[in-house]
C-alpha cells in the first residue's frame, strides 16, 4: 500500500529543473535588457563638433571620442575614475558591456560615465545630444525595451 504522506522525489526534481530554467531565463532576459539600455546610451552619446555646441568652444578637458568611450560597467559598486582611451565609435564602452559575463539576479549593475562634463552633455550642452538626454531618453524607453525583449524570448521559445 502506498503511503499517502510520501513525497514524490521525481516531482521535486522536475520542479527544481523548472525553477532553474525559469531563473536562467530571467537572468538572460535581465542581461539583455541591461545590454540594450547600455547600447542605446552609447549610441546616443555625442562625439564633439564644436560648431554645434552652446557656446561654441571646447570645454576644459574635452577630447573628441573621450565621452562616448568612457561608459563603465560596475557590479555591486559604482565604477570610479576616468578611462584614458579615446575612440569616437565608443568601441571600449560596447566591449565593457559585452564583458559582463553571466548575469546574476540579486546584484546591482551600474552603467556610468565619470567625465566632468557628462552631466552637461546629458542636460543639452551639445546640440549633438538627443533632446532630453541620452540617459533620460533611454529611461523613458525602458518599458518598451522590456516588452520587446520579452516578446523576442517568447517568439524564440515557442518558435513564432
Amino acid at each position: 500500500m502506498k503511503n499517502p504522506n510520501a513525497i514524490n522525489l521525481k516531482a521535486k526534481v522536475d520542479v527544481s529543473k523548472f525553477i532553474f530554467k525559469a531563473k536562467s531565463t530571467l537572468q538572460e532576459l535581465a542581461r539583455d535588457v541591461y545590454l540594450e539600455i547600455g547600447y542605446r546610451i552609447v549610441y546616443r552619446s555625442p562625439v564633439g563638433d564644436p560648431r554645434k555646441w552652446r557656446p561654441p568652444r571646447w570645454p576644459k578637458g574635452y577630447v573628441p571620442g573621450h565621452f562616448i568611450n568612457n561608459w563603465q560597467v560596475g557590479i555591486d559598486q559604482v565604477p570610479v575614475g576616468i578611462i584614458g582611451a579615446v575612440d569616437p565609435m565608443g568601441a571600449g564602452s560596447y566591449a565593457r558591456l559585452q564583458k559582463l559575463g553571466r548575469w546574476q539576479i540579486g546584484h546591482t549593475y551600474y552603467f556610468v560615465n565619470n567625465l566632468p562634463y557628462a552631466k552637461a552633455l546629458e542636460e543639452g550642452h551639445s546640440l549633438q545630444s538627443p533632446p532630453g538626454g541620452m540617459v533620460e531618453l533611454t529611461r523613458r524607453e525602458f518599458p518598451q525595451i522590456v516588452k520587446d525583449i520579452q516578446a523576442r524570448y517568447a517568439a524564440n521559445k515557442f518558435g513564432v
